[in-house]
C-alpha cells in the first residue's frame, strides 16, 4: 500500500511541475506577443481581431521554440528578456 501512495506522489508532483513549466512558458509566450502586437499596432495601426492573432501566433511560436527547454532555461530566458526591456525602455528615455 506504501508503494501504491509513493507512486500516487510522484506522480502528482511531475504533474505539478510540468503544469507549472507550461503556464509559465504560455505566460512568457504572452508577453511578448503582446510587446509584438503592441509595437506593430502602433507602426501599423491594426484592428483587435489581428492584435489578438498577432499575440496568440507569436504564443504559439515561442511554445514551440522553448518545447525542450526546463524551469532554469525559462528562468534565464525570462531575467534577459526583462533585462534587455529596462535598457530599451532606459534607452527611450534618455533619447526621447
Amino acid at each position: 500500500m506504501s508503494k501504491l501512495a509513493s507512486a500516487i506522489q510522484y506522480k502528482i508532483k511531475s504533474t505539478t511541475a510540468s503544469v507549472s513549466l507550461m503556464f509559465f512558458k504560455i505566460l512568457s509566450g504572452a508577453i511578448i506577443g503582446l510587446t509584438l502586437a503592441i509595437i506593430g499596432q502602433e507602426m501599423v495601426g491594426y484592428s483587435t481581431f489581428m492584435f489578438t492573432f498577432i499575440i496568440v501566433v507569436f504564443t504559439g511560436i515561442f511554445m514551440r521554440v522553448t518545447k525542450n527547454w526546463g524551469f532554469l532555461m525559462m528562468v534565464m530566458f525570462d531575467l534577459f528578456a526583462f533585462m534587455s526591456g529596462l535598457l530599451l525602455k532606459m534607452y527611450i528615455l534618455v533619447n526621447g
